[in-house]
């Protein structure tokens, strides 16, 4: 048996000290952990300045242009007519003044970028609203 005052206490001590430090420098800490290597970046499609993503977004954009005057931005979120050499800000006043006879519900119109499946129009069309003139009724087709 050993005796209490034999042993070298302070020794034994910075032993001890000296194991753990020796087993925690061993044990990788959280920050030597190897991070699962990140996915590469998909490739993001880019965002439209006037919001015509959605078929909501694209009737929104150009009704808030239409409202402050601003024909040629409005112009942009129309379509000219195939074959056709067609003025678009002149067609946006146009349609300023037909608003009245505009029927249909802006807050159905799809968020979702591809819009809606509908009957009687290929993919990538939407029917938004009729103008209704007299006995003429024409489509409002927004197109992707």
């Amino acid at each position: 048996m050993l005796r209490q005052e034999s042993l070298n206490w302070p020794y034994i001590l910075n032993i001890a000290l000296a194991v753990c430090l020796f087993i925690g420098s061993v044990t990788p800490s959280p920050a030597q952990l190897r991070k699962p290597a990140a996915a590469p970046p998909t490739k993001a499609e880019p965002t439209d300045p006037l919001g015509r993503e959605t078929p909501r977004g694209a009737v929104m954009g150009f009704l808030k242009y239409e409202e402050q005057d601003d024909f040629a931005t409005a112009a942009r979120y129309l379509q000219p007519a195939p074959g056709g050499n067609t003025d678009l800000v002149q067609r946006a006043r146009e349609m300023q003044v037909l608003r009245a006879r505009f029927n249909g519900e802006i807050g159905l119109l799809s968020d979702d970028p591809k819009g809606t499946v509908e009957a009687g129009l290929p993919p990538g069309e939407v029917r938004a609203g009729v103008f209704e003139v007299g006995d003429t009724t024409t489509d409002v087709i927004l197109v992707r």
